[in-house]
């Protein structure tokens, strides 16, 4: 019965850490949408002169162009500054562009394997004239795919709305990231999405492009003009916003300024779900001393998942948040890359500046749309941010004018980008964006210094044998070299209770039959029969030891196998397999990725998402198979508990290999190389267990203690619980047959006895 028991939590916890970590081989399209309203935007499929949408939630058809803007929903706009006192403004509306403006491109998505340093930019970001936003942000550096080049998008427009145009054909109103979305002026809330923005032609170029746009009072009188400068350099994962305000007239304003900020990142092919965070990175004061602060993300990195369902669409200041605590960045991130809005770190400064000298509040927004297969809605989710209140003095007062702004980063989530030792974005925090951990009930068994000491060992091997896979190989070497001594001591414990609680067998079944209505008699009996034999009872439990010292070490490398950028696209064994088949063959050509040993047509499985025949997971369960061989005990059941126990270890190796299908081959190649060599290590351990069966050491009847030999730890476990029953059942017996232990623990109880007798007596 403890053998079962044993291998009932063994399957129950494998299964559940295996289930944890894989779970989400159907990714949850994010749930039904919030209560928040959809953003305001506009369309653009039909060319840059497209007529804007007023609402995501209004199905009216779209207003002509150049049409007066539509105010955003309540909750998009910001507050009236509480300073402000200016008069109101009659008729305040966007002063047409003129049409056919252009979608300006600056840096490239250009890239020559040959020559990666040919093209000096990170990246290539196009804009478009509603609001001034963004169309795309294309990484140069870095593919969707592992045997082309297509540049990974980290930013796209997102359609936030679909309407059937008046010529009957289907239209999409899209939200462009990093748009200018509103600006309250003396209370005067005005959209700045749905008018097509001025491109200033004399002031763009390859790395800089500028956008204008005009307010006017009622009299069209010029009253506000905002510019919006875009800015690119080489060598950096960087984009620089600036916005600049003027007043233009003779009366102070009272200005706010809303600005839409960064959408969803790619999800990409994953089989643990939606692992896409929204984190936000604060300044809060270090101990004591308030002018010594801290980096933090504590209760900011936000799942992707949870947020599109909270009610709430402020992000920050969060409830718990106080002057003290400044927001510095914040950030979307899927597996890879993050997109992170910051200020600007000026060069030699160590505290980074906050972001709230500008932009006080992050809010974000979701939406929903239909799914590319039509099956499903998929939530969208896109973020907002809200300036300070700004007061213009009349024009051609010094501070008739006001700038403010951010950088954003938009990259890869790299140690060799993030973690560089006083770089501006190791002391913006920005490393801290560079998590191993898969979240949820994994996180508890989630080490954070096992998995980067692990992406550690795998960078310093990789820079000794240009290999990831080796590397792995390497590592297995590692912790089975570390853990045969435990491994070695489990399996022979293993052997040799097993084989004595054979032998155990005929007298346990004979107390079972005597004291068969005392059950606590016949524990008392069962242990006085283990210690008497010399088995220990715990020695079954051990066997499961190796297996959970090497949990955490499994659930590490899978964090790391799946959130370390450094095996993105990397293959194993110096890409072997794709040179022998001329790059036709896709097998473990990408580490983070199942090992696809053959690509097949797209299959539904209920849950499971069937594209490829993955062979590691399969020559994986033969090899469990015939590792259990070697590691059970080889006898026949005993009972029936002993054939059910048999049956569900077989069990688990169909289990294991089915949840693992779709893990990342680097895992899945850990784990093969591990059992393969326990195979080895399980023969030589058999050879061991066969020379200790014939001198005799699992023979029980051959064991003799010595008397003057304390017991040992297990032994004085033994021997607590028997004394335990024993005074327990002394104490039933109200102190009959005392004896020597008897004595000792229930004197005083008889004389208590006595005296109570006495009383009752008078």
């Amino acid at each position: 019965m403890n053998r079962l028991w044993v291998t009932i939590g063994m399957v129950v916890f494998a299964a559940v850490v295996v289930w944890a970590i894989s779970s989400g081989n159907k990714v949850d399209p994010a749930g039904k949408p919030t209560p928040t309203p959809a953003p305001v935007t506009q369309p653009d499929t039909s060319g840059p002169d497209a007529a804007p949408v007023a609402n995501a939630t209004d199905t009216a058809k779209p207003a002509a162009p150049d049409a007066a803007p539509v105010t955003p929903a309540p909750d998009t706009t910001p507050a009236a500054p509480d300073t402000a006192t200016a008069a109101s403004i009659e008729g305040l509306h966007v002063v047409p562009a003129a049409p056919n403006q252009p979608d300006p491109i600056v840096g490239s998505a250009d890239f020559d394997q040959a020559n990666p340093d040919a093209n000096p930019y990170m990246f290539e970001a196009q804009f478009t004239p509603w609001g001034g936003g963004v169309k795309h942000i294309l990484l140069s550096r870095y593919s969707t795919e592992v045997d082309k080049h297509d540049p990974y998008p980290v930013q796209e427009q997102q359609v936030l709305q679909t309407y059937t145009a008046a010529d009957g054909s289907i239209q999409h109103g899209y939200f462009y990231p990093m748009a200018a979305e509103s600006v309250l002026v003396n209370g005067k809330a005005i959209d700045l999405r749905a008018a097509r923005w001025t491109v200033d032609a004399d002031r763009t170029d390859k790395t800089t492009t500028v956008f204008t746009v005009t307010l006017a009072n009622d009299k069209d009188a010029p009253v506000l003009r905002i510019t919006r400068v875009w800015k690119i350099a080489a060598g950096t994962y960087d984009l620089t916003l600036t916005h600049a305000f003027e007043n233009l007239t003779t009366q102070p304003l009272d200005v706010r300024f809303t600005q839409q900020g960064q959408v969803d990142l790619p999800l990409g092919v994953t089989n643990v779900g939606d692992r896409r965070t929204v984190v936000l990175c604060y300044l809060q004061p270090y101990g004591s001393d308030a002018n010594k602060k801290d980096l933090s993300i504590k209760d900011y990195n936000l799942s992707r998942t949870k947020l599109v369902k909270t009610d709430s669409d402020v992000i920050w200041p969060g409830a718990g948040d106080d002057a003290a605590r400044d927001v510095v960045w914040s950030a979307v991130t899927n597996r890879y890359f993050a997109v992170a809005v910051h200020p600007a770190m000026p060069s030699g400064v160590v505290m980074p500046p906050s972001l709230e000298s500008d932009f006080n509040s992050v809010r974000k927004s979701t939406w929903t749309q239909p799914s590319p297969d039509g099956k499903t809605e998929v939530t969208n989710l896109a973020l907002h941010y809200d300036s300070v209140p700004m007061r213009l003095a009349p024009k051609g007062d010094a501070n008739a004018k006001r700038e403010i702004g951010f950088q954003i980063f938009a990259g890869p989530k790299a140690p060799d980008v993030l973690k560089v030792q006083d770089s501006p974005y190791q002391r913006l925090g920005l490393d801290k964006l560079i998590i191993y951990n898969l979240g949820g009930m994994c996180s508890v068994c989630t080490f954070s210094w096992l998995a980067d000491a692990m992406m550690w060992f795998f960078t310093l091997i990789h820079a000794l044998v240009a290999d990831w896979g080796v590397s792995i190989i390497v590592l297995v070497a590692l912790v089975r070299g570390l853990l045969h001594p435990i491994t070695k001591g489990s399996q022979i414990n293993m052997q040799k209770m097993s084989k004595q609680m054979q032998q155990l067998q005929p007298e346990m079944e004979r107390l079972k039959e005597k004291y068969a209505d005392n059950p606590q008699k016949l524990n008392q009996e069962t242990m006085k029969l283990y210690q008497e034999k010399g088995v220990n009872p715990l020695g079954m439990g051990l066997g499961c030891l190796p297996m959970f010292l090497q949990t955490p070490i499994w659930i590490a490398l899978y964090a790391v196998l799946f959130f370390a950028i450094e095996l993105r696209h990397q293959p194993a064994f110096y890409g072997v397999f794709q040179a022998i088949s001329g790059g036709h063959w896709g097998f473990m050509a990408d580490l983070s990725s199942q090992d696809r040993f053959i690509t097949i047509p797209h299959v539904d499985l209920w849950i499971f998402h069937l594209d490829s025949i993955n062979l590691l997971p399969l020559l994986w369960g033969i090899l469990m198979f015939i590792n259990m061989k070697y590691t059970t005990p080889q006898v026949a059941p005993a009972n029936d508990n002993a054939a059910m126990q048999q049956k569900m270890m077989k069990g688990m190796m169909l289990l294991f290999p089915f949840l693992l299908y779709k893990a990342p081959c680097g895992l899945t190649l850990y784990i093969l190389a591990s059992t393969s060599v326990g195979i080895i290590e399980s023969r030589r351990v058999r050879a061991h267990m066969k020379e200790l069966e014939a001198s005799g050491e699992f023979d029980i009847n051959k064991k003799t203690a010595k008397k003057d030999k304390k017991p040992g730890f297990f032994g004085s476990l033994i021997e607590a619980a028997q004394q335990r029953m024993e005074d327990q059942q002394k104490m039933k017996q109200g102190g009959a047959n005392p004896g020597p232990i008897g004595e000792r623990g229930s004197g005083k109880r008889k004389g208590g006895g006595g005296r109570r007798s006495g009383r009752r007596g008078k």
